[in-house]
């Protein structure tokens, strides 16, 4: 007996079960199984780096540019709003986050049915009775009707629209002292805060994006993955007579977004595609057209003399991939905030076509 308590197996098996804590449970399970987007931030390893500012200049955009005007838009851009007010967007507040999502499609009538599971690991404890004053607070400027109270378990928030029943209702868990917070459906977040209870496994990221997720070097502060669902696809082949390159998401198997967490921010982002002629194409019609062709330009004319990311910017061609990489400045962030508005005005206008 004593052997097989000294083996190190044993040892192994009983420093895993030792190292499986709420958090680590809460990052492990909080993930939609059937996600085809999915984020994670290490985001203590960003602090004082360049990809902290980039970041900070997305999350500052106002939250409603990226929403349609439907009952729906409305909501996730209230919820947006809530967020904001709340130290998840704080990189010196927040150790790490992650957020999967699914997504029905590109037309405004199909997104409906899309979800999103957010979980941060806080520093300090988040009180529930002041997310829920700031909630109130932020439903006076809101065009639905808000509720919000204690959710069935302890420790948990539930959000919904009364006047909206279509419109999910949506529950923020408080766990480990209050230092992990997720954020999904009531439904969802059911499932997941019973399977954190019992310690299950979990069944991880779809392998789609498993795959994805294999191309992330090990250390990676910030990394996003994307496959396009067949919703998503038939949407954009749909609009191939308009805009050429939206055919290519056809063959496009992945999407993945890294930036590292340095002085200036190495950012890659590389396309896979089904075959080596459609990455080709990739290359040439997305890589070369619009990021070193019409970015490029618009950054130029954002700017009063060439910024220096505009040296760097590269793209490259391996098998299956289009790969474009640009190494990110502080003197950058500027020019990039101000695209940033106008590319988020002309996607809700596009949001809001019929």
């Amino acid at each position: 007996m004593r052997a097989i308590c000294c083996s190190p197996l044993f040892l192994l098996a009983l420093a895993v079960c030792r190292a499986d804590t709420v958090p680590e449970r809460a990052f492990r399970l909080a993930v939609l199984p059937d996600s085809d987007c999915y984020f994670r931030c290490e985001n203590s390893a960003l602090t004082g780096t360049t990809a902290a500012g980039l970041l900070d200049l997305f999350q500052q955009s106002p939250d409603a540019d990226l929403q349609d005007d439907s009952p729906r838009g409305t909501m996730l851009a209230f919820l947006a709003a809530v967020n904001r007010q709340l130290p998840f967007h704080d990189l010196q507040a927040v150790k790490r986050s992650q957020g999967s999502f699914t997504m029905a499609g590109l037309h405004p009538a199909a997104r409906g049915n899309s979800r999103f599971l957010y979980a941060w690991e806080l520093y300090r404890p988040l009180d529930p009775q002041e997310v829920q004053r700031i909630i109130l607070a932020e439903a006076e400027n809101c065009t639905l009707r808000v509720q919000v109270q204690p959710g069935k378990r302890p420790d948990t928030l539930q959000i919904s629209f009364p006047d909206q029943p279509e419109l999910p209702v949506h529950s923020m868990a408080f766990l480990s002292g209050h230092t992990v917070i997720l954020l999904g459906t009531a439904e969802l977040l059911e499932t997941v805060l019973g399977n954190i209870e019992q310690s299950l496994p979990g069944t991880g990221l779809p392998a789609a994006l498993q795959a994805a997720q294999a191309k992330v070097p090990a250390g990676s502060s910030f990394y996003a993955l994307f496959v396009p669902n067949a919703a998503m696809k038939a949407a954009a082949l749909a609009r191939a007579a308009q805009t050429p390159q939206a055919s290519l998401l056809n063959d496009l198997d992945n999407l993945v977004l890294i930036l590292n967490g340095a002085a200036q921010t190495e950012f890659t982002l590389g396309l896979k595609f089904a075959n080596a002629q459609s990455a080709t194409l990739g290359k040439t019609m997305l890589i070369d057209g619009v990021f070193l062709g019409m970015l490029k330009m618009q950054l130029l004319q954002l700017s009063e003399k060439p910024i220096p990311m505009l040296a760097t910017m590269k793209s490259d061609l391996q098998g299956t991939d289009a790969i474009f990489t640009c190494t990110v400045h502080p003197d950058d962030l500027a020019t990039i905030g101000t695209l940033n508005k106008n590319l988020r005005q002309r996607f809700r206008a596009l949001l809001n076509q019929n």
